[in-house]
Parts: C-alpha cells; structure tokens; sequence
C-alpha cells in the first residue's frame, strides 16, 4: 500500500474528475482511493462522486493505493499523482478568445 497526500491547486471540476477516473481505470489492477474532508471515494467512481469529497482550492487530499505488486503501485501512484498536480496549478483557462470571435461577428 503507498499513500501520498496532495494539495488541490483548485476545486475539482468534472472533467477533471473524469481524467483522474481514467488515469486509475488505466492502473486496473490496483486500487486508488481519494479522501478529503473524512470522506473516501475509489477513484473508478469519483466523476460520480466528486460532490461527496469536495476539494476545494488548498485542500489536501491522500491518495492511496493498494496493488498486487509493489512495482504497480507506484506507477499507479505517479501517474495519478501527476495528473492530479495539473488540476488547475499551470493550465490556463480553456476560454475563447474574445479577439478572435469579434473578428467572426464583423466579418458576418
């Protein structure tokens, strides 16, 4: 079993959520599990869940995962891990550009 806990740059968001449950169902054969706020989630159900945690900006949240191997958990570990760092922390927001879409209303 590993356990790492992680500060949540933001709050979660359903695709995020969504992206983490992927990242864990690509690691099938360990088990990862999200607590906050003394609730748990598995990882596989967390876009169906993610309102019962609910990270907010600064939370720390653990992560743990148990596997057959040690070797499998890690990897599940990292990779979920560093999924998890991308929430909100150097993307920058998905918007339009305000630019861009002037440009198609003159042009109409």
């Amino acid at each position: 079993m590993h356990i790492e806990q992680l500060r949540a740059a933001r709050s979660m968001t359903e695709g995020d959520a969504h992206d983490l449950a992927v990242v864990a169902g690509g690691h099938r054969p360990c088990r990862v599990t999200l607590s906050c706020h003394e609730r748990s989630v598995h990882a596989l159900v967390l876009p169906f869940c993610r309102d019962e945690l609910a990270v907010a900006e600064g939370d720390l949240v653990s992560v743990t995962v148990e596997g057959p191997d040690q070797e499998s958990e890690r990897a599940a570990l990292r990779a979920f891990a560093a999924r998890f760092d991308r929430i909100g922390g150097d993307q920058p927001p998905k918007t339009r550009s305000t630019t861009a879409f002037a440009r198609r209303v003159i042009r109409r």
